[in-house]
């Protein structure tokens, strides 16, 4: 995930990895998924200017959000792992 500080003195706007967009306020911290073109790109910018708009770390991906099916899958492998481990 990409974790985004808003450094300068407007909001900035951001956009996720589905296409969505996140607006960064002055002052304020958010983490989202972003496509790794964007993440390189805002880097890119936020090295060239000086002082730096805005502060970005971590990386351009992240955790994919599971549907219900695929999460009642996972937590059931791991309290499967969970009670092998206990034996």
């Amino acid at each position: 995930m990409a974790k985004v500080k808003n450094t300068g003195n407007q909001p900035r706007g951001f956009f996720t990895e589905e296409g969505g967009q996140v607006v960064v306020a002055v002052g304020e911290e958010k983490e989202f998924n972003m496509t790794e073109a964007d993440f390189n790109k805002c880097k890119e910018v936020a090295a060239s200017e000086e002082p730096a708009p805005y502060e970005i770390s971590g990386s351009p991906g992240g955790v994919k959000k599971l549907n219900a099916k695929e999460q009642r899958e996972a937590d059931e492998k791991k309290a499967a792992e969970a009670a092998k481990k206990e034996k």
